[in-house]
């Protein structure tokens, strides 16, 4: 298990992500049968996946998809399969009481590859984890944002349409692993920032994109926030499909 602790101090976000200390759990299984993508479609069986929400995966012909807990009692969040047979599901292990408000979020699953093995992180859940050869999830690194951290009933407590689940706290989204760093995107306090994880070196540093006024923190108008890194690390991957459009706009940041 890894630990990511940030700072509890009152310091600018900036300096929050070269505050982390880790602690790393090297059991874990090797074989991994899966290769998580988010933007692949993939045929449904109608009798047994009607929930299905989130398509995540393709990979030796082994398929996955994810399920929101919007109601706050789904049994499982991933299903796993090989066309109409189901190969094995992971249990959510946790349920709540549905919220006056009802909340459906565009990605709630961020899932990445790397070294031929397989990760996710859930938007509420502060464990990234990879699949094993029997289609169970590993806990590989846990993290700790302290006060930044959304709560784990959140989409279900919050009352007031006027607020969101996100004021005050940190989203992190993992983007990728290469040369031994975990690539994460951010978002706090209205801004958006890049940085990476060195596991050999045991701590963070923001990748430094430069735009007008010297700001190395992305302005709200600039929508180049990574989805996902390419096999060989080299790039960092966003892509905007513009309203009424059917070309997609790709963008690339060379490392």
């Amino acid at each position: 298990m890894v630990y990511l602790l940030f700072s509890q101090k009152a310091v600018p976000l900036q300096c929050v992500f070269h505050s982390i200390r880790f602690k790393v759990n090297k059991g874990w299984s090797k074989a991994l049968l899966l290769f998580l993508c988010p933007y692949l479609s993939i045929p449904l069986h109608k009798s047994s996946l009607k929930k299905l929400l989130k398509p995540l995966a393709s990979g030796n012909n082994i398929k996955a998809g994810y399920i929101q807990n919007i109601t706050g009692n789904e049994p499982h969040k991933i299903y796993l399969f090989k066309d109409s047979t189901i190969l094995a599901k992971i249990p959510y292990g946790k349920s709540f009481q549905k919220g006056e408000m009802t909340m459906v979020f565009y990605n709630e699953c961020y899932p990445f590859h790397a070294n031929g093995r397989t990760f996710f992180k859930e938007m509420f859940n502060d464990t990234i984890f990879s699949i094993d050869n029997q289609y169970q999830p590993v806990p590989r690194w846990y993290i700790e944002l302290g006060k930044y951290k959304i709560a784990e009933d959140a989409r279900y407590t919050l009352t007031d349409p006027r607020k969101s689940v996100f004021d005050n706290a940190a989203t992190l989204t993992p983007i990728g692993k290469w040369d031994n760093k975990l690539f994460f995107s951010a978002r706090a306090n209205k801004q958006n920032y890049l940085f990476y994880y060195d596991l050999k070196e045991k701590k963070s540093n923001s990748i430094q994109i430069s735009y007008p006024e010297n700001s190395f923190a992305i302005p709200e108008e600039h929508s180049f926030i990574p989805k996902c890194m390419s096999d060989d690390g080299k790039y960092l991957i966003s892509y905007e499909i513009q309203e009424n459009d059917e070309n997609p706009v790709i963008i690339l940041a060379e490392k």
